[in-house]
C-alpha cells in the first residue's frame, strides 16, 4: 500500500531539507490511486522541461480554445508569439490560420532550438522567425498586429502575465493591435481538505520532487511554494464562487487596487484553505476556460487557512480583500488574501489570513509547511 515518505531533497544553501512525497500516480497513464494530491506550482518558475510542455500540448480543453481564437484572429495579420516553446503550437497554428509571419520568441535555448526544429520539420521557417530571450528584452523588427501567449498561471497573473503583456502591448503592438488571450480571472472558493491526503498529511507526487529541487536551486534557498490541489474541488467547497485579479489584454490596464467580497457558506463543514482557480477567454465570443469545472494542464492552487479547521454552517460568511503587488524581480506578483469569518448565529468574528509572496523568505513558516516539509 502507497504510504506518505518523508523524502530527502538537495537544498542549495547544504541544508538538511526533506519533503514528503507519495507515489500515487502513473506518469505514463496520468491515473491516480488517490483522488486528491499536491503537486508544486511550477509555472512561474523557470524549470519547464520536457514532461511539462507534453502536458501543454496534450491539454484538448486548452487547446480547442486557443486555436478557435487565433483561427479568428490571425488571417491575413503579423503575429508575435511570447513563450512559443518546443511545440511553437501557435506560431504553427497561427501562420496555418492564415498570419502572414509570425515572431516566436522563447527565453529557454535548448527550447527555442526545439522550436526551430518543430518549425522547420513544419515547412514553415519562412513564416515564423525564432528569437531567442525574454520577451521584455527582445526587440522586433517591426510592430504587429496579434500578440499570443501562453503565460497564464494556475492564478491567473501569477507567471507575470499583466507585466509581460503590459510590456508586449507598449513595445510590440500596433495601435490597433489584438492579444490572445483575450481576458482572464482568477476564482476563489472556500474548501474543506480534512481527510482527503493520503495518510491525512500534506505530500507531494512524489514525481514532482525533482522540481521542488530545481526551484529552490534557482533561487538559493528552500522556500513555502505554493501549491496545487489535484482533485473535484465541487466535491469539498463550502461557499460560493467569486472572483478576483481581472487581467484585461485588450482593455485598460487593471488598477492593482485590491479586490474585496464576500464569500458565502453554502455548505457544513470544516474550513481549511481556499481553491484558487483561472478561468480565461482566449476571445470574445468563445467559451472560456474553467480550470477548476475542467480537466486541464492547470490545477487550481490550495491556500491552507487554519490547520486545525473552523467549522462553518450555511449562512455563515467570509468578507474579504485579495490583493497582489510586483514581487522584487518586477514580473511576478505577491499574492495574499485577509478574510473575517461572521457567523449567522453571532459570536466573535474569526480572522483569516493567506499570505504568498512569489519566491518568500520563510520557510517552514506555517503548520501547513512544517507538515509538508517535516524536520531533518
Amino acid at each position: 500500500m502507497t504510504e506518505v515518505q518523508s523524502t530527502p531533497i538537495t537544498a542549495p544553501d547544504g541544508a538538511a531539507v526533506r519533503i514528503n512525497a507519495a507515489a500515487v500516480l502513473e506518469p505514463d497513464h496520468w491515473n491516480f490511486s488517490v483522488d486528491y494530491a499536491l503537486f508544486p506550482s511550477v509555472g512561474e518558475y523557470p524549470v519547464y522541461d520536457d514532461p511539462m510542455y507534453d502536458a501543454m500540448a496534450a491539454d484538448e480543453v486548452r487547446n480547442t480554445a486557443y486555436a478557435e481564437a487565433i483561427d479568428r484572429l490571425a488571417p491575413g495579420r503579423t503575429a508575435v508569439e511570447i513563450g512559443t516553446g518546443k511545440h511553437a503550437l501557435w506560431s504553427v497554428a497561427a501562420v496555418r490560420a492564415g498570419a502572414e509571419h509570425v515572431y516566436a520568441i522563447e527565453a529557454l535555448p535548448a527550447y527555442a532550438e526545439l522550436a526551430r526544429e518543430t518549425i522547420a520539420q513544419a515547412g514553415l521557417s519562412d513564416r515564423i522567425t525564432v528569437l531567442d530571450g525574454l520577451s521584455t528584452e527582445v526587440e522586433l523588427p517591426e510592430r504587429v498586429d496579434l500578440c499570443i501567449s501562453e503565460i497564464i498561471g494556475c492564478i491567473g497573473g501569477s507567471e507575470g502575465t499583466e507585466a509581460v503583456l503590459a510590456d508586449a502591448r507598449d513595445r510590440f503592438l500596433k495601435p490597433d493591435g489584438r492579444s490572445v488571450p483575450h481576458r482572464c480571472v482568477t476564482t476563489v472558493a472556500a474548501v474543506d481538505v480534512r481527510g482527503r491526503f493520503l495518510d491525512d498529511t500534506p505530500a507531494v507526487v512524489d514525481v514532482t520532487v525533482p522540481y521542488v529541487e530545481q526551484i529552490f536551486r534557482a533561487y538559493g534557498r528552500p522556500f513555502d511554494l505554493r501549491m496545487c490541489l489535484h482533485g473535484d474541488v465541487g466535491k469539498v467547497a463550502l461557499t460560493d464562487e467569486d472572483e478576483v485579479e481581472a487581467l484585461e489584454f485588450n482593455g485598460e490596464p487593471g488598477t492593482g487596487e485590491p479586490d474585496r467580497g464576500t464569500l458565502r457558506v453554502t455548505r457544513a463543514g470544516t474550513l481549511t484553505g481556499l481553491a484558487l482557480g483561472v478561468r480565461l477567454w482566449t476571445a470574445p465570443g468563445v467559451a472560456p476556460i474553467d480550470t477548476v469545472r475542467q480537466e486541464t494542464s492547470w490545477l487550481p492552487i490550495y491556500a491552507p487557512l487554519s490547520p486545525d479547521g473552523i467549522e462553518v454552517v450555511p449562512g455563515d460568511r467570509i468578507d474579504y480583500e485579495f490583493t497582489r503587488s510586483l514581487s522584487d524581480d518586477e514580473v511576478h506578483p505577491d499574492y495574499a488574501f485577509t478574510g473575517t469569518l461572521h457567523r449567522a448565529a453571532g459570536g466573535d468574528p474569526v480572522e483569516l489570513a493567506w499570505d504568498s509572496p512569489h519566491h518568500p523568505e520563510a520557510f517552514r513558516g506555517t503548520t501547513f509547511y512544517r507538515d509538508l516539509f517535516p524536520a531533518g
